[in-house]
């Protein structure tokens, strides 16, 4: 299956969550928390990524998981696990990370059958992600306003502050950039017109580098080719200055809510695809093949929908 450079890097930030939880389960055993506990964490992490890989026809990352899988699920009843074993799957994760980076990955998995428990005591420390988080969990929409008058910038944060939303202000558009991954922003409202780096730039960088993320640019020189260009872009609105309380506010509004509407979307298709193993194995336990093919393409469909949603904006 064909997929966008953006639709790739979700399912890595996915992927990567999914290897994390399993890793952070194993290195709470390794530091004397209940292995049953902790046993439903790294299988779910496992079963789902194979499923995931699976649907989206990563075949080298899917037969890994498969078989990482595989073996995690003979421990089952098992009530404890040698330190030489959870060193085997903490690499099993590593190689995982790797192969996520379409690095070539020799991984043996007979190492397991050969090891010697006794003899191992200790686990080897897991290398380091090579996938940084892109997108992290905020319970508060936040706006960053780019400006550089101060006192522009004021007036914007004032009217969204009293409406409960959350500003943070730049008369820097470097800046901004430069804290653009950590900030992750619901919505930009940025001048056109800067000494640094004007507005136009700013949305060609959010446009190349990938985050959907919705502007709206507040300026008082407009021509008909600027305002083309922006809307080429992916540009959701312009406000011409002098501006009304009531405009900054109803557009603020509608461009957060689309932004949480798409990213939604996002999120429950990546959970369909996480979890299309277990659907489809349950389909066909049931004799149910065709709902199976028939759910499987519907996911497809629905990744095509989202493939032609990206490119419209």
């Amino acid at each position: 299956m064909d997929l966008s450079a953006q639709e790739i890097e979700e399912f890595k930030i996915e992927s990567q969550e999914l290897l994390e939880a399993a890793e952070n389960a194993l290195l709470n055993v390794e530091k004397g928390d209940d292995f049953k506990k902790n046993y439903n964490e790294i299988f779910r992490s496992f079963h789902s990524l194979k499923g995931a890989a699976g649907m989206l026809d990563m075949n080298a990352l899917q037969k890994h998981m498969h078989q990482l899988e595989n073996i995690f699920e003979k421990y089952k009843t098992e009530t404890s696990i040698s330190p030489s074993h959870l060193t085997f799957f903490l690499n099993g994760i590593d190689a995982a990370m790797k192969l996520l980076n379409n690095e070539e990955v020799i991984f043996d998995f007979d190492q397991i059958k050969n090891s010697d428990p006794q003899k191992e005591n200790k686990t080897k420390e897991s290398q380091k992600k090579q996938i940084k988080k892109e997108v992290k969990n905020k319970k508060e929409d936040l706006v960053c306003i780019i400006d550089d008058e101060p006192d522009i910038a004021e007036i914007i944060e004032s009217i969204l502050n009293e409406a409960g939303i959350k500003t943070k202000s730049f008369t820097d558009g470097n800046i901004f950039l430069n804290e653009l991954n950590e900030l992750s922003p619901s919505l930009i409202i940025s001048d056109i017109i800067m000494p640094e780096i004007d507005g136009m730039s700013i949305l060609k960088r959010l446009k190349k580098e990938g985050p959907n993320i919705p502007v709206i640019f507040i300026s008082g020189q407009l021509t008909i080719d600027f305002l083309k260009e922006s809307i080429n872009l992916g540009l959701f609105s312009i406000i011409e200055k002098p501006f009304e309380k009531e405009q900054i506010l109803s557009f603020a509004k509608k461009a957060i809510n689309q932004f949480k509407l798409k990213k939604m979307f996002h999120q429950s298709l990546n959970l369909m695809m996480f979890q299309f193993s277990d659907v489809e194995k349950m389909l066909k336990e049931q004799g149910k093949e065709t709902n199976a093919a028939m759910f499987k393409s519907e996911i497809k469909h629905l990744l095509s929908f989202k493939k032609a949603m990206e490119m419209s904006e």
